[in-house]
């Protein structure tokens, strides 16, 4: 059987059953072009929270791919692949706005600039497949991961609503992600959406030398052997749950709204102060009378106002405490610089290490090159000076036996900055803190969309994760990727309403927290206790880091030299 040249795959670039009426109508030139692509940028925000349809991600990019093949010049190809990155990410981020009304400057603009990687893509993904020989169902999928790779780290990186990310509730698939990360997840997904495409696309073309059945068919088969290998990984993956029981810890979420807490930051003696020491404060007194007690009572990003009263706090506590707060420290020169700090108390009042904040999020906690480009302030949430430096190290935390590692506010969204708890450094942690504040975005799809980025941090890693949300959504995941059930117990204080819940895998089998019910613990302050299921498997992901996007890349740079070089034949 002959198989297509790549002057006949050029040749063949565009050609569908229509009507000839409607192949001379304006209508099919740009309108069913357009309504590919908003179509799939309906379809990936539909896959997302608030509405997580992740199954719909399967398919969701099959009508944009048409602008791989359909004869349209690559400047109205561009245009309309953008115009469908708009449609996606422009309600997916609104959230942002929500922070502050300076806000939406810095919503739009980022929506934008995500955008562009969806032009971006599909003209790399049709140069390839006109210039190449190389399949639909190995271009795609490489361009797609490899473009979410350079999103992930430039300018400190967006790793949010990945094509990956839609499959968190999947968990027999999400187990390859400590393989290859995340990124594996959306090989995958984007794999599928090539074939599909493909088999749309040699069903309903008139073009002279589609690509032979056999070849389709190989194509088939290997996905369908690599769809087969992922949920065989993952089931045997979801079935070692020889987890141990760790330190007991009590989260607390806090919700309180953050224009009471931007007041407490301006002056230490102003009433928002006193709100929030009584707010967290009451929480934590409640925490710390549960029984059995709580080896370490985990607060919240920046929630602590007054360090001043660290060590009365501390004593009547009576155990050990993570403090988020903003800590104030003076360099060699004199010169004080201000940390998002996670600062370890010990049950004598005695302070313990720091963690400072290594990878800052920007605009909110400083503004990029503005030094060199003063506009930039535009974008920022406060007309005075509130940037934090950024830390430098990680930063180890001992419980008895146990080793932990802390990560603030989104760190807990940057792959590479936390398998460097696992794999690097002078130690191992047993388990990974994430302290937040998500009170900036008021019980939006943000709170939900960030614990299901989460759960890959803890499969990629292979160790669990305590949250302490402000706002919520607080949360105990396992080393599997599993959001545990908790459950109301009775109070054994006074808490003023406050609700406290209670984990316990221990004695249950791995209880799940169903996504419907993730809305129910945004915005309720409350105390979530349990003991931490420590998992000590081995992750290639946590040891390789990013080699399989870095692959990808490489896929992608020698696909494009390839297309450069060789000529099409005549």
């Amino acid at each position: 059987m002959a198989t297509n040249t790549l002057g006949q795959r050029k040749e063949a670039a565009s050609t569908l059953k229509l009507s000839p009426n409607l192949m001379s109508s304006q209508t099919v030139f740009w309108g069913i072009p357009l309504v590919c692509s908003l179509s799939t940028g309906a379809m990936l925000w539909l896959c997302h929270f608030p509405m997580a349809w992740g199954w719909l991600a399967w398919v969701a990019l099959v009508p944009m791919l048409f602008l791989v093949r359909l004869d349209l010049a690559t400047k109205e190809v561009c245009w309309l692949a953008w115009f469908g990155g708009v449609v996606f990410y422009l309600p997916a981020i609104q959230w942002m706005r929500v922070a502050d009304y300076r806000m939406y400057a810095t919503w739009l603009g980022l929506v934008l600039y995500c955008s562009l990687f969806v032009p971006l893509g599909i003209y790399i993904v049709r140069r390839l497949d006109r210039k190449t020989q190389l399949p639909l169902v190995v271009t795609f999928p490489a361009v797609w991961t490899a473009l979410e790779y350079f999103r992930a780290h430039f300018l400190t990186g967006f790793p949010w609503y990945f094509l990956g990310h839609t499959q968190h509730d999947f968990l027999v698939l999400a187990q390859i992600a400590d393989i290859g990360g995340g990124y594996m997840v959306t090989f995958l997904v984007a794999g599928v959406n090539a074939l599909v495409f493909e088999a749309v696309w040699q069903t309903f073309s008139e073009s002279r030398q589609p690509i032979s059945i056999r070849h389709l068919l190989w194509q088939t088969l290997a996905m369908v052997v690599a769809l087969a290998g992922t949920l065989a990984y993952g089931l045997w993956r979801l079935h070692q749950e020889n987890f141990t029981p760790g330190p007991r810890v009590a989260l607390i979420q806090g919700s309180l709204d953050q224009r009471i807490r931007n007041a407490a930051s301006e002056d230490a003696e102003n009433a928002a102060v006193k709100t929030m020491q009584h707010h967290f404060g009451d929480l934590s007194n409640l925490a710390a009378a549960a029984h059995p007690k709580a080896d370490l009572i985990v607060w919240s990003e920046t929630s602590y106002p007054d360090a001043r009263n660290i060590e009365r706090d501390a004593l009547r506590w009576g155990t050990r405490a993570l403090l988020g707060l903003n800590s104030i420290i003076q360099d060699e020169g004199g010169k004080e610089r201000q940390y998002n700090s996670a600062l370890m108390v010990y049950a004598d009042g005695s302070i313990g290490p720091r963690y400072d904040k290594i990878h800052r999020v920007p605009f909110g906690e400083y503004v990029p090159m503005k030094d060199w480009l003063p506009f930039m302030n535009v974008f920022a949430p406060y007309d005075y000076e509130y940037g934090v430096q950024a830390g430098t190290q990680m930063t180890q935390f001992s419980l008895g036996n146990f080793h932990f590692g802390a990560l603030i506010c989104y760190e807990d969204t940057d792959p590479a900055l936390a398998r460097q708890y696992v794999s690097a450094g002078d130690f191992k942690a047993d388990f990974l803190v994430n302290i937040s504040n998500d009170g900036w975005f008021d019980g939006t799809s943000e709170h939900e969309e960030h614990l299901a980025i989460c759960r890959f941090r803890a499969i990629e890693c292979r160790r669990a994760v305590a949250r302490a949300v402000n706002m919520g959504v607080s949360a105990i995941i396992d080393g599997g990727g599993r959001v545990l059930q908790p459950k109301a117990v009775q109070p054994t204080s006074g808490s003023e309403g406050a609700p406290v819940w209670e984990v316990n895998w221990c004695e249950e089998k791995m209880p799940e927290l169903e996504i419907g019910e993730w809305r129910r613990f945004k915005k309720v302050a409350g105390v979530l206790i349990g003991s931490i299921p420590i998992d000590q498997r081995f992750s290639l992901y946590a040891q390789w880091g990013d080699w399989f996007p870095q692959g990808c890349w490489l896929v992608v740079i020698l696909g494009l030299i390839w297309s450069f070089i060789v000529r099409p034949a005549k």
